[in-house]
């Protein structure tokens, strides 16, 4: 009788999902796991912020809710998600060797996430790791993964011309096999109350701006369902690209990303649905343009096969050390950047909005980034690592990629992206509505220790 752990990550769902769907057919018993590194010390802590959580508690709030979600699906099928405290590298080996069983998980190509399963194997541990995370598998491009071309346009270019096109989307799983008889998970759920509890009233007074917190926004595969569903039943696709640069708003962007994120949402679901739309209701630029930020999505996951640890180097892919960065008063700065107190307005909005909310647009973390890099002089990798801290859409593949992009240490042949504060407050805030609004909701600074 063969025992299977399923270690869920960012994929947090029953439907596409390959892994699970591999594992669940080869197993006898099954148990599906979560776990909550606890650790307070990273294998990698220059890529982290000194002395600060790692993860904002608006951002825990989401996973808890996300989690929960996962547990109460389960649950319909007979099964429950049982959750580990501590290293995946201390804990699963455990729970392997007391079922000898097999790992299951999605594989993730980020420094952190590798150093896991690594650390899995070096104690004996069993693991099949399964690429699931792009909406168009690597085995399906039309060049081998180290022949990626270093220019996203050629990228594109090469697929169309190919006509390369993702699968269906997998079916949502109906069955899965038993727990073992005498798996204790009694307090499996305990543990969220521990390290993820549930926001305090100041703490949701704090974040009470967050759409997040909101009826309707939360986390789960359900909720990501119904927002898929109602974004391409209206007409917003079609208007897309004309909204996309906006500041402010629930309908300007597709806000498929928390979602995402979490993996409570597959990038082939959503490029399925899209494709439903253009046969059905109407195909023209803004559609194209969904699936075209959906492809630099892809692209930054194939970047990472391609490079791997490079990407996390303090020159990225650049031959030339960084000379942008102020090596003085490091942290001041810093301070002044994530508190929304340094001299621009429209940085100190988009500041306070992100620490507050939890989300920011995506022109503004290209505005704010490229104010840390170049008007700061800021490290990059301090940056980065704020935006893994706050976003409650943090993503590894496109938070790196993206930075990268911003400080011209990727793949951009046309170097950094520099822009002029001035004129993206004038173009995209004329009125200074978006500035008024966020600057006088300065309170709830933090420090680099709380």
């Amino acid at each position: 009788m063969k025992t299977i752990i399923y270690w869920f990550r960012n994929d947090l769902r029953l439907s596409d999902q390959l892994g699970l769907l591999a594992a669940t057919a080869q197993a006898d018993f099954f148990i599906p796991v979560f776990v909550l590194n606890t650790a307070k010390e990273s294998p990698f802590p220059a890529w982290h912020l000194p002395s600060k959580p790692r993860h904002s508690r608006l951002k825990e709030q989401y996973l808890r809710e996300s989690l929960q979600a996962l547990d109460k699906d389960l649950k319909t099928l007979g099964s429950k998600l049982q959750i580990l405290e501590g290293p995946p590298e201390t804990t699963l080996p455990k729970l392997s060797l007391s079922y000898q069983a097999e790992i299951f998980c999605e594989e993730i190509v980020a420094p952190e996430e590798e150093y896991e399963v690594a650390r899995l194997r070096q104690q004996g541990c069993q693991v099949t790791i399964i690429w699931q995370s792009s909406f168009i598998s690597p085995n399906e491009l039309p060049f081998e993964v180290h022949h990626l071309p270093d220019v996203f346009t050629q990228f594109r270019q090469q697929l169309e011309k190919n006509a390369v096109t993702p699968p269906a989307p997998l079916l949502r799983i109906t069955s899965i096999p038993p727990l073992p008889k005498n798996i204790d998970s009694a307090n499996r759920l305990s543990i969220l109350d521990k390290h993820l509890p549930a926001l305090s009233k100041v703490e949701a007074e704090n974040f009470s701006n967050s759409l997040y917190l909101q009826k309707g926004w939360q986390a789960g595969e359900h909720q990501a369902q119904q927002h898929l569903a109602s974004y391409f039943r209206g007409s917003l696709p079609s208007t897309y690209k004309e909204t996309r640069n906006q500041l402010a708003g629930n309908t300007f962007s597709t806000r498929f990303s928390p979602w995402l994120a979490n993996g409570n949402l597959s990038a082939r679901q959503i490029v399925a649905q899209l494709k439903c739309y253009e046969l059905h209701t109407a195909k023209n630029e803004s559609t194209y343009w969904i699936w075209f930020e959906l492809l630099w999505r892809d692209y930054f996951r194939f970047l990472h096969l391609k490079y791997k640890n490079n990407l996390y180097k303090n020159n990225g892919l650049s031959s030339l050390s960084n000379a942008k960065t102020e090596e003085n008063n490091q942290t001041e700065i810093f301070l002044q950047w994530i508190n929304g107190k340094t001299p621009h307005p429209l940085i100190n909005a988009a500041m306070n909005e992100l620490r507050l909310t939890g989300w920011l647009s995506n022109r503004l973390r290209q505005v704010v980034a490229s104010y840390w890099i170049y008007e700061l002089r800021g490290d990059w990798r301090l940056g980065a690592a704020w935006f893994e801290h706050c976003l409650v859409d943090f993503d590894i593949y496109s938070n790196q990629g993206n930075w990268l992009y911003i400080a011209g240490l990727g793949t951009d042949p046309r170097g950094g992206r520099r822009f002029d504060i001035d004129k993206q407050a004038n173009q995209y805030d004329k009125d200074g509505s978006y500035q008024q609004w966020w600057v006088n909701r300065s309170h709830h600074s933090v420090n680099l220790t709380g």
